[in-house]
């Protein structure tokens, strides 16, 4: 899957995509252009750059990024530009 095709690994930016409310058919139709990247033309996606984020809810809610879980809301996302190095070969 392809969530965010425009993301740079060293830009120090964190590319938020949010997945907006849709009807079962339409988030079949939807993700299945995840997998080409082709999904944030769409109106179900939004794609934000920023340097930090905070997450809250009223509800108890548990955060996962990349598919790891990291806990529970409330949640505040930084980047640390330079923090670590990584080289593409």
């Amino acid at each position: 899957m392809i969530i965010s095709p425009q993301a740079q690994v060293d830009d120090a930016l964190i590319d938020l995509v949010i997945i907006k409310e849709q009807s079962i058919p339409q988030r079949v139709l939807s993700f299945s252009k995840v997998y080409s990247g082709s999904h944030l033309v769409t109106k179900w996606f939004r794609h934000i750059l920023c340097t930090g984020i905070t997450l809250e809810s009223p509800e108890k809610v548990l955060f996962e990024a990349d598919g790891e879980f990291l806990g529970m809301l409330p949640c505040k996302v930084n980047i640390l530009k330079g923090i670590i190095k990584a080289r593409l070969l």
